[in-house]
């Protein structure tokens, strides 16, 4: 029975694997593969801080102020260093478990 579990919970632990990559990594991907994308994506997160900023501040010229502040933080200097990393992480995984992968593929084929 408790091999069953384990096997309930490692399908539950993929599914979420791959709910999180689709939500989390596919706009990144997206986005960088399609500048109109790329363009949509960052006038969304400058709405959002935007709309955040003005619901605790209330409006007026500090509501600019600290949204265009955030807005340089947030978009522009930390997206290209997440998408920087993102990719770097891939691309890293990638050369050390494509090897490994394709090995086993070789393994089951027989060849």
């Amino acid at each position: 029975m408790a091999s069953r579990g384990f096997a309930i919970g490692t399908w539950y632990f993929i599914l979420f694997l791959v709910i999180m990559a689709f939500f989390l990594v596919g706009p990144i991907i997206l986005a960088e593969a399609f500048p109109v994308l790329k363009i949509m994506l960052l006038a969304f997160f400058c709405y959002e801080i935007y709309k955040f900023v003005e619901a605790r501040v209330g409006g007026g010229v500090l509501t600019y102020v600290l949204s265009g502040i955030l807005i340089y933080v947030f978009v522009i200097v930390l997206w290209p260093l997440l998408v920087a990393s993102y990719f770097f992480t891939v691309i890293v995984g990638l050369g050390l478990f494509g090897p490994i992968l394709f090995q086993l593929q070789h393994a089951v084929e027989g060849k």
